[in-house]
């Protein structure tokens, strides 16, 4: 501070005014003079520039204080900030205890509100209060549905009507860029109250879950489905799943070769391997490779059974080549003047 305000008073040392220090001359010109007048106006221009870097110190100085204080104020209003927060959480933390609840369900007693309706039993899931999944009566898979986009492979779909699990088997050339989805459609024997839908997805999402009711209108109930929902009077259930895992298997395979219906035992084969079912699947034969190795064997002893002759008849010109340049030499000697025909 005390650097600042060294600053301030030397800024107002500066002469107010220095008209009167120059002196006009008149008639004759004195060299003298004009050169004091110069002098003086030089030096007046020196204080002027030392004033100036002056205002800058005092500009750059101004700055950087203003900073410090801004940033000082800032810092200790975040430490105030913290303490605060420090505190709230201390007082939070001491100032109440968590209870948990026990509720008694008592299923034989019928609870009315003011109004005079029944209120539906509830019971606690996870922390929550739900409408209570009790069953009142059984109700009968009468029909499944089942939509899709991609060709199944293999399903056991009607396992639904026994209340056994289900699984379906795609086999596709490459992993499906949005995943394999499926419409389930359920539909009852006769409409029936629902209160809750346990659905037990394994290696899928569910998508979506609706009520039909006998009007065909829908009700979405996806985010409801497990906890419970209000009870609706509906004739089926529509939920759809969707599965984006995929296993990836590498066949190799002759297309001139292969069996006919290749994939088809192909998909049978990898569907028995998953259900852990025995499979007489002979791989090498019904992909065409067992047939290519003979094929490619066939051809193999055929070059070395043509080698072998070319050979053969190879060595026979060779003994005939040597037996006639043996007679042709013997009645060469025979005959000396026969081919002399000077």
């Amino acid at each position: 501070m005390e650097l600042f305000n060294d600053y301030i008073e030397k800024a107002k040392e500066m002469e107010p005014t220095f008209e009167d220090k120059i002196v006009a001359q008149k008639g004759i010109m004195r060299s003298e003079s004009f050169n004091e007048n110069f002098e003086y106006i030089e030096r007046m221009l020196n204080k002027l520039y030392e004033k100036t870097r002056i205002l800058q110190n005092i500009s750059e100085y101004t700055r950087t204080f203003l900073k410090t204080q801004v940033v000082g104020q800032k810092e200790e209003l975040y430490e105030l900030l913290k303490e605060a927060e420090t505190t709230r959480d201390s007082i939070k933390r001491d100032g109440y205890k968590k209870r948990t609840l026990l509720f008694t369900e008592d299923l034989t007693a019928k609870k009315i509100d003011r109004d005079g309706i029944e209120i539906a039993p509830t019971s606690v899931s996870n922390g929550a209060i739900t409408l209570l999944g009790k069953e009142e009566e059984f109700v009968p898979i009468k029909e499944v549905k089942v939509d899709r986009e991609i060709a199944l492979t293999q399903s056991n779909n009607k396992n639904i009507l026994d209340g056994e699990p289900v699984r379906n088997f795609y086999l596709l050339d490459g992993p499906a860029p949005h995943g394999v989805a499926e419409t389930y459609k359920l539909e009852f024997e006769k409409e029936s109250y629902v209160t809750q839908i346990d659905i037990q997805n394994v290696n899928s999402d569910i998508k979506v879950v609706e009520l039909i009711d006998k009007t065909n209108k829908k009700i979405q109930v996806t985010k409801q489905a497990a906890t419970g929902f209000k009870r609706q009077l509906v004739s089926s259930v529509e939920v759809t799943i969707v599965d984006t895992s995929y296993r990836q298997v590498t066949y190799e395979y002759d297309a001139t070769r292969m069996s006919s219906d290749f994939w088809h035992k192909v998909a049978q084969k990898e569907y028995a391997k998953e259900m852990g079912l025995s499979n007489s699947f002979d791989l090498e034969k019904e992909s065409g490779l067992r047939q290519y190795k003979e094929d490619y064997q066939t051809y193999l002893n055929s070059v070395s059974a043509w080698e072998a002759e070319r050979s053969a008849v190879n060595q026979r010109n060779a003994q005939m080549q040597s037996a006639y340049e043996s007679a042709y030499s013997a009645w060469a000697i025979n005959n000396p003047g026969a081919y002399d025909r000077s």
